[in-house]
């Protein structure tokens, strides 16, 4: 019920008075701690206790590749995938990280191996690379180059990686509205305050930097695996403002007419111009997890993990961080905030690069249960480049699980589906049969439609 409620519309973005937000921080907590005791107790059914292991849990439809923190207990010890094959780790900063890559809706046990000793490799550079792509920053913290090595192209026109400091007074509707006329009261650029030597290793490096804007402060850590182009941007912002907008923009070498905004089950595509008081008024976009700027041979995509406003002008992409209105709260947003952005050029268009998947990745990592390990299998398994495994879950009114699969790229797609039992489709609100029964004996085919949504009941596993 609190959950319910607390996904009131003026409660998520932050437009509801003070007081609401005094309750529904402590009733926040509540509901974690209520869903932490929930995994935990399903970690108990799922796993066998192991002291020397653990297992990650990667509940998405695509690989995850990346660095997780290993647990403290296992920081000098070499780690072994289930396989027994030696998982690269290294230090960073306090504690040992290691590179995975899980397999799409996967329980992987790891365990321990030898007596290990680590060095810590420090990063006194203002360049990240790996096989893949360079990126190069100046001593002003800002992103001067970008070349990707596959397509032997740069793909930063100017300076990226611009934090700015709006005026921000709308005409009506303090904390809901964003003016167009925004962008003609700059009030600065984010300026240097520190440079801070940051870790180099064999498949992680990364930098840091302190930034000072307004009343507020800004650190930084942007970092690159040597798996991918995507270089993450790791931001913590002290933020002290009173109707002021943060945002940061990035100057690219892409031009294309449109540009497409991820949605929950699929995207939208806007145009980049503003040759019509339509196109004008469209100037601020939606985009869940990212924005993409493509033309057919290449393109950028601008990644986030919680902030959903973006504008796109020409080459111009451009990602609202903070803002800071008065009414109805005085003190909406000011303190601490940390959240990550994130820069990925691609080759191709949208749907047949990964920014999709990298996308995910970035705002789903695995979960991780220490002291035990695995010999289950999640119950299905999608085998497919465009559709999603999207909830797996009880069902409300049967004794059986539920399941939905959508069509991600707006295409045509065909897919797999791995597991047993019978499934019969039904309607979004479970309440409706509208499908026949289907044995499923190992393997199934199925063929879906642009955004197509399908849900299904899944029995006798």
């Amino acid at each position: 019920k609190k959950l319910l409620i607390n996904q009131f519309h003026d409660i998520i973005p932050g437009s509801s008075i003070n007081l609401v937000y005094q309750s529904t921080h402590k009733e926040y907590i509540e509901i974690h701690n209520g869903c932490d005791i929930l995994i935990q107790e399903a970690s108990k059914e799922l796993f066998e206790d192991s002291k020397d292991s653990f297992v990650l849990v990667n509940t998405l439809s695509y690989p995850w590749t990346g660095t997780i923190d290993i647990p403290e207990n296992f920081k000098k010890y070499e780690i072994l995938d289930q396989h027994g094959k030696k998982v690269d780790t290294q230090l960073k900063e306090n504690h040992l990280i290691g590179l995975v890559n899980l397999p799409p809706l996967s329980f992987t046990t790891f365990k321990k191996g030898e007596v290990l000793e680590k060095v810590l490799d420090v990063n006194k550079n203002l360049v990240l690379e790996n096989n893949l792509v360079r990126y190069e920053f100046d001593d002003s913290g800002r992103l001067k180059s970008c070349f990707d090595k596959e397509s032997n192209q740069e793909f930063v026109d100017g300076f990226g990686n611009i934090l700015s400091l709006y005026e921000d007074i709308p005409n009506n509707w303090d904390a809901w509205d964003i003016d167009f006329f925004y962008r003609e009261a700059l009030i600065e650029t984010a300026s240097i305050i520190d440079i801070i030597p940051g870790v180099k290793g064999e498949f992680y490096q990364d930098i840091k930097f302190m930034f000072k804007i307004g009343n507020s402060r800004i650190k930084q850590k942007i970092s690159l695996n040597s798996f991918s182009k995507r270089l993450d941007f790791n931001t913590k912002v002290d933020w002290n403002e009173k109707h002021k907008m943060l945002r940061v923009y990035f100057p690219v070498n892409i031009r294309s007419d449109q540009a497409s905004f991820d949605i929950q089950y699929g995207y939208v595509k806007r145009n980049t111009h503003r040759n019509t008081s339509w196109d004008k008024a469209k100037f601020e976009v939606v985009g869940h997890k990212y924005a993409d700027l493509s033309d057919y041979d290449n393109g950028v995509a601008l990644m986030n993990d919680c902030k959903y406003g973006y504008m796109i002008h020409d080459n111009i992409i451009d990602l609202n961080l903070l803002r800071s209105p008065n009414n109805p709260d005085p003190d909406a947003d000011k303190g601490d905030h940390n959240f990550t952005y994130s820069f990925f050029p691609h080759k191709n268009d949208l749907i047949n690069s990964e920014v999709i998947s990298e996308a995910s990745c970035l705002n789903q990592y695995p979960l991780l249960f220490n002291g035990v390990k695995s010999l289950n299998k999640i119950p299905l398994f999608l085998e497919s480049g465009g559709l999603e495994l999207s909830v797996l879950k009880k069902a409300e009114k049967k004794g059986c699980l539920v399941f939905r699969i959508v069509e991600k790229l707006g295409c045509n797609t065909k897919g797999f589906l791995y597991g047993s039992g019978q499934i019969i489709e039904c309607d979004l609100i479970e309440w409706n049969q509208i499908g026949e029964k289907i044995e499923i004996k190992e393997k199934l085919e199925l063929n879906f439609k642009p955004f197509e949504i399908r849900t299904f009941f899944l029995k006798n596993i």
